[in-house]
């Protein structure tokens, strides 16, 4: 798959991109505004499943419901959903249910997919 982005009313204003690739080296994008993530409860679910999730990665080792993209306060986190092949952020496994705060250059693998973290202005 190569990219995703949350649904959106116009062109994306300030936000986030996690961009990378998955473990055959197919391009993934992921695009998430600041508004619907501050908007969005508990968060924005990233997984393989389009009923279960917000964001689609199609990728066989991403679970169903992989992570979770939330806001709190001026950060923004990625936590695991409990999720088979795990999360990694800037290198530190995350335990099921755990919370990692991201900021623009972080890393963030889920399963067999790599990506980078970019602040995006608006």
């Amino acid at each position: 798959m190569s990219e995703t982005q949350a649904p959106a009313s116009g062109a994306l204003e300030a936000g986030w991109r996690l961009f990378g690739h998955d473990a055959e080296g197919n391009p993934v994008t992921l695009l998430v505004g600041d508004t619907l993530l501050r908007r969005a409860h508990p968060g924005i679910a990233v997984g393989r499943h389009p009923a279960l999730c917000d964001l689609v990665i199609g990728h066989p080792t991403i679970s169903a419901r992989h992570f979770r993209l939330s806001a709190g306060g001026d950060s923004v986190y990625v936590e695991d959903l409990n999720s088979l092949n795990g999360t990694i952020v800037d290198d530190r496994r995350l335990a099921p249910y755990e919370a990692a705060a991201i900021s623009d250059g972080s890393a963030v693998v889920a399963g067999g997919v790599a990506l980078r973290v970019e602040r995006l202005e608006g």
